[in-house]
């Protein structure tokens, strides 16, 4: 203890900064993967690999950096299209989301294992899901009426806004333009595995995969300016070049009182319109409301008179 005493202040000071520096630097860069000179001469970029994950704080991040970065909105005053792949172990998809007459748009390309491919979107405020022969598009009332805003906006930081506690999401590798990151939460069952790739400069969502076990559940990549694919321009093509008009007149009764609206629509030439809530409204060919709705066929301009069921 005497000797101890002799040891000046300043010294302590230096010998405690000391171990509470090198603890803190093996937290959070406990392993670095040197730049490596490769065949031809380059070096490949520095890695840091974390045994002990950061926060995401601690890179100077926060949750709502990651959504405001993923944005739809944000990264259509970006880029023209935003292309998402998906694959599990059922099927895979590619959707893109586009600008489209002042508008975001989106396509949906399904190749379902065991089932026909299908191909959906979401264009001018409605939702339509193509077959073979047409496209059928459920719609409402107030969507054909009143302007609908897009229903993807949070189409990829939905993916890890739903995480309230930032500890929750932290780095566990850190490249020269990338982070990965990863979700731990008490709510993970055991085994599964969440893993983001954002990058670094931007923080867009670059790639999301989700293993269970030794089984990779899903992965979804993103890619931005892509070209459009065939079904993107399709929708596009369709919209400038082949459409027809539909006039959607409507009679809606509340006790002694009716709504009464029409509008005329310009769609593409196969669109059937098929209205949500169909046991809540009835649909007719006629303004007498007497004759069934059918279907005329492609291409041929016309009139559906639609009414509530208690009218």
């Amino acid at each position: 203890m005497k000797a101890f005493s002799k040891i000046p202040l300043f010294l302590i000071l230096v010998i405690f900064v000391f171990i509470f520096v090198a603890c803190d630097r093996e937290y959070i860069e406990t392993t670095t993967d040197a730049a490596v000179a490769t065949e031809n001469g380059t070096t490949e970029p520095e890695i840091k690999i974390f045994s002990h994950p950061i926060s995401i704080s601690q890179a100077g991040i926060n949750l709502d950096d990651l959504e405001k970065a993923n944005s739809i909105y944000s990264l259509l005053e970006k880029y023209n299209v935003i292309t998402v792949n998906v694959t599990n172990d059922m099927n895979r998809s590619e959707v893109q989301i586009f600008n489209y007459d002042g508008e975001a748009a989106m396509t949906g390309y399904y190749d379902y294992e065991d089932a026909k491919d299908v191909i959906d979107g979401w264009i001018k405020g409605f939702n339509y899901e193509k077959t073979d022969n047409e496209s059928l598009v459920r719609t409402s009332l107030d969507s054909i009426y009143y302007s609908q805003s897009f229903p993807s906006e949070t189409y990829l930081s939905s993916f890890f806004i739903s995480y309230d506690d930032e500890k929750d999401l932290v780095i566990t590798e850190e490249g020269a333009d990338y982070y990965k990151m990863l979700w731990q939460a008490d709510s993970i069952p055991e085994g599964e595995i969440h893993t983001f790739i954002f990058d670094k400069e931007s923080l867009e969502l670059r790639e999301y995969i989700h293993t269970s076990g030794d089984i990779e559940a899903y992965r979804m990549k993103t890619a931005f300016d892509k070209e459009l694919n065939e079904f993107s321009k399709g929708i596009i093509d369709d919209f400038d070049n082949n459409t027809k008009e539909i006039t959607v007149v409507s009679q809606i009764y509340s006790g002694d009182n009716v709504d009464e609206q029409s509008i005329t629509l310009t769609v593409p030439y196969d669109w059937v319109f098929s209205f949500i809530y169909v046991d809540e409204l009835a649909i007719y060919s006629n303004a007498d409301m007497s004759g069934v709705y059918e279907y005329p066929g492609h291409g041929v301009d016309h009139t559906i008179y639609v009414t509530n069921s208690n009218g």
